[in-house]
């Protein structure tokens, strides 16, 4: 393995900026598990793989996974750091001694992904990275179709979104796309348009049924459905609100949906619950 370079490292540090992400085409993946996800799901193109020399140890509980990293990327891609400059190049304190520097996907056409069949998340300014991060694990997990991500929402190629995802990026054909455009398309191809909302007006995800072409959209944390969507759900067929119910809640109506001390649900774990019923169930 040859040293890494200050001037290469310099351009790899640089990739924590989503400007220098978008304008190299690189992203970074940081941690031995989410290193190894994506090198076992070989999807992206690992253009770097850097490892902290002083993680090279006789005995270490790691050793053995790291080895295999090593028999999996060829030796002209294989790097080493000292701590400190290894540290540096990470998002995160507890770096486990491995990262990577992967060429990201190249987006699809809004046609491409709506020649498909399944589930599609939509996401619409959710701002958390760990959030998206999850969304994202979670909708590959239950075997969606696609991601489509709104202007305003975090970076998907942001460490900390990376590092949510636990190697799942890059799996799902991607693009970004203002989501009332992407809604009316979808909708002439026969999709079905299910918008996550805690609304009084939201009918319940127990009433949802798969239907082969359906698409989930989460909203923004703090501000919920944008005023265009939600009003894009009240005028079109085929498109509604759904909410996920509190525990003994389902029957609830529209005048008391909340748990007792639980102001809202977290929108990664009711992404989460809509793809298991629509994508769980369909599969």
């Amino acid at each position: 393995m040859n040293p890494l370079s200050k001037n290469r490292a310099k351009q790899i540090k640089a990739l924590k900026k989503r400007s220098e992400r978008y304008e190299k085409g690189l992203f970074l993946i940081e941690g031995l598990r989410s290193v190894m996800q994506v090198i076992q799901n070989d999807i992206l193109e690992i253009q770097y793989l850097i490892f902290d020399e002083n993680t090279k140890r006789n005995g270490h509980p790691d050793d053995e996974a790291r080895n295999l990293l090593r028999s999996e990327v060829p030796d002209h891609k294989l790097l080493t750091a000292g701590s400190g400059l290894f540290k540096e190049l990470c998002d995160t304190e507890n770096t486990q001694g491995v990262m990577a520097v992967a060429k990201m996907p190249d987006p699809v056409y809004i046609s491409d992904l709506l020649e498909k069949k399944g589930v599609l998340l939509a996401v619409d300014r959710v701002q958390d990275p760990g959030n998206l991060g999850t969304m994202i694990r979670s909708a590959v997990w239950f075997g969606a179709a696609g991601l489509v991500l709104a202007p305003g929402t975090v970076d998907q190629f942001h460490p900390k979104v990376v590092r949510g995802t636990t190697g799942a990026t890059g799996v799902l054909p991607w693009l970004e796309s203002d989501l009332v455009d992407f809604f009316d398309a979808a909708l002439q191809k026969g999709w079905k348009v299910h918008i996550l909302d805690g609304g009084k007006d939201a009918r319940s995800w127990k009433q949802v049924s798969p239907g082969g072409m359906d698409i989930i959209a989460a909203s923004n944390e703090a501000g919920g459905v944008s005023p265009e969507v939600s009003a894009y759900a009240d005028r079109e067929q085929g498109c509604g609100k759904v909410r996920i119910d509190a525990h003994g809640r389902s029957d609830a109506g529209a005048q008391n949906i909340k748990a007792p001390g639980v102001e809202s649900l977290n929108v990664a774990v009711a992404t989460g619950i809509l793809l298991s019923k629509l994508a769980g169930e369909c599969a």
